[in-house]
């Protein structure tokens, strides 16, 4: 599963996502959104919906908890451009 994640999230989450198993993409932070308060509900959340997510949904998440969203596009769809 490959996952974009918000440039608003701390540096701090480079450090914590290969404990996790999963590899993103990290772009630029900007927000205090930390691993330490919220990183275990992050990767139950991405691993309960990774069907979804392999098959190309986006996943929102926030303190209310998360939503789904079925992208039009399959994931075989998009282009690896590196």
């Amino acid at each position: 599963m490959k996952l974009l994640v918000d440039m608003n999230l701390p540096p701090r989450w480079v450090e914590f996502w290969p404990r996790t198993g999963l590899k993103p993409h990290i772009g630029p932070p900007s927000v205090s959104v930390l691993p330490e308060s919220i990183g275990a509900d992050v990767v139950r959340v991405l691993r309960t919906h990774a069907t979804a997510l392999e098959a190309g949904a986006i996943v929102t998440i926030d303190e209310l908890g998360a939503r789904v969203a079925c992208s039009p596009f399959k994931a075989h769809n998009f282009v690896d451009s590196r």
